[in-house]
């Protein structure tokens, strides 16, 4: 199972918040990477908001140099 497959059947037409849990992630992968910005993009075509929580700090270097946090704004 692919995750980005995953994360796009639970993204249905009345979801407009995602939040990621990133609590147990320790490695985000260019692909990783890919799911955040679609879902990003989705929630903006959509209005809705999405955000990521419970990162550690080389998750957030990541996501810093990425600019994922400015997408979710």
């Amino acid at each position: 199972i692919m995750i980005g497959d995953e994360v796009e059947k639970q993204i249905t037409d009345d979801i407009n918040v995602v939040i990621f849990d990133m609590e147990n992630l320790h490695y985000l992968s260019s692909s990783g990477i890919r799911i955040l910005v679609t879902v990003a993009k989705e929630m903006h075509s959509r209005n809705g908001k999405i955000d990521a929580v419970n990162y550690s700090s080389s998750i957030k270097k990541i996501l810093d140099i990425t600019d994922f946090f400015s997408i979710c704004n």
